[in-house]
């Protein structure tokens, strides 16, 4: 299966039958996003956090591109969870804690999460931050809000990986744009969906 081009097919018919995003937000909890290219004009900042010289890995804007082109009406809600670089559970608490009350207190737009991060901390260990990222993800989904996780990057079959072994989130495994396995994604039994996560063109700064 060539999932490139069936992703191009679906994101043509998708648009041409009106799913642009009107009316969502998604807050995407990464990198601090790039105010950059064709969707400089949808991009909202949470947090004081920018591109800069401490926070300059584009993974943020790389993501915030790619849902762009789905959805170009969405409003795009930039996280950085990877303050100075390092990446922070408690930060990531607070960002889902900060969507939590924007979408309850917002009920004319649709709220969704994307997570494009993953961490092995060891075999059934759950620290108390841990537990709290986990009430957090179904308190979201309690409030309508689906979260988006990746399977997460150590090319093994495990189910260690946070926040994907949890079962509410919609969790994602990378795939080549042939269909077959990325060798770099961790695949599991929470695994809901394959996408392709290898040679992908997308907006960065750089």
């Amino acid at each position: 299966m060539n999932i490139a081009k069936a992703n191009r097919d679906m994101n043509k018919l998708f648009h041409e039958n009106g799913f642009t995003g009107k009316d969502c937000i998604i807050a995407v909890l990464d990198t601090a996003v790039g105010d950059v290219g064709k969707m400089r004009s949808h991009i909202e900042h949470a947090d004081s956090y920018r591109v800069d010289d401490k926070n300059t890995d584009d993974h943020g804007s790389f993501i915030s591109g790619l849902l762009y082109d789905w959805a170009p009406d969405a409003t795009l809600l930039s996280y950085c969870v990877f303050p100075d670089g390092k990446g922070n559970m408690a930060t990531t608490n607070k960002a889902l804690e900060d969507v939590i009350k924007r979408a309850k207190a917002d009920p004319d737009h649709q709220y969704f999460v994307n997570m494009s991060l993953a961490g092995n901390v060891g075999k059934d260990y759950v620290s108390p931050v841990i537990a709290k990222m986990h009430t957090l993800i179904q308190q979201l989904n309690a409030a309508r809000v689906p979260v988006y996780v990746a399977a997460g990057n150590d090319g093994s079959e495990q189910l260690y990986i946070y926040p994907s072994r949890f079962q509410e989130p919609v969790c994602i495994t990378a795939a080549n744009a042939n269909g077959s396995v990325a060798s770099y994604s961790t695949w599991h039994d929470q695994t809901d969906f394959i996408e392709i996560g290898s040679e992908i063109v997308g907006i960065t700064r750089f």
